[in-house]
């Protein structure tokens, strides 16, 4: 009876929708919450009775099928976090820690934590800070920041399931590319001949590049803002210095990555 609210489209359909998507979002997987196997990733959602449901459901080997958004996935080679960390078989425990680095920082997929380049892990994620690199289409939980011993499993973790063994530090073993998703999700975008611009509320700030480059080149800002971006500007990939912007500096240091 209440499944027929949501294919109504009713008030209460409404609410078990955004419920659903929710603990989607909680778990980190690319289907609903009473699609997903109990026992594997039921540790990482809240205590609700659409857990509980979820719960009697699988005991009574009933299976549900209904539309729901996916967690979007990026460019090439992407893939959920979640689905590498049960591919490693963690334990329940190290799931339900994971989870909570993740949902610290807000992310998702690998290329939610990587450099505009697809070729390595960004700094500011392998330390756990958030760097708003990327605008996320999620409406996220407030989360109490994890301790350094779950850091350092989320660090061990992700060397395990994603770095390269023998390249620079923090490279990924399949790097990504090409991006797909639209120009509009980006806070910092670079132009060759301008420079780079970040997005702060509806304007776009101005970064003008600071001297010469060889292996590093150094932004400042230009106390110039814009309603929107000019049009030879486009992600950051494009950059040969960009590694992300590192936290509360007034200059932004960008790193050649060859």
């Amino acid at each position: 009876m209440l499944l027929r609210h949501m294919s109504n489209r009713t008030k209460t359909g409404a609410y078990m929708d955004a419920n659903i998507q929710a603990h989607q979002l909680e778990t980190g997987t690319s289907f609903g919450i009473i699609q997903q196997v109990y026992s594997n990733t039921a540790i990482s959602a809240s205590d609700t009775w659409l857990k509980r449901v979820w719960k009697d459901f699988e005991d009574l080997d009933m299976y549900i099928a209904f539309d729901s958004p996916a967690l979007t996935l990026r460019c090439q080679h992407d893939a959920l976090l979640i689905d590498l960390f049960l591919k490693l078989e963690v334990d329940q425990d190290e799931l339900l820690w994971l989870s909570w680095c993740r949902m610290f920082l807000q992310v998702c997929t690998v290329s939610d934590i990587t450099t505009a380049d697809g070729r390595f892990i960004r700094r500011a994620i392998w330390d756990g800070l958030c760097d708003g690199t990327v605008r996320s289409p999620y409406q996220w939980p407030r989360t109490v920041r994890p301790t350094r011993q779950h850091w350092e499993l989320w660090q061990t973790t992700l060397s395990t399931a994603l770095l390269s063994l023998h390249g620079p530090r923090h490279s990924l073993r399949q790097p990504l590319s090409p991006w797909s998703d639209p120009v509009e999700n980006w806070n910092w975008l670079w132009s060759p001949t301008v420079g780079l611009f970040h997005r702060t509320g509806a304007t776009w700030e101005h970064f003008a590049a600071v001297g010469s480059a060889s292996t590093s080149r150094r932004y400042a800002p230009s106390r110039s803002h814009t309603t929107s971006a000019p049009s030879t500007a486009s992600r950051p990939n494009k950059s040969p210095w960009w590694m992300g912007p590192p936290p509360s500096v007034p200059f932004k240091t960008m790193t050649r990555f060859s």
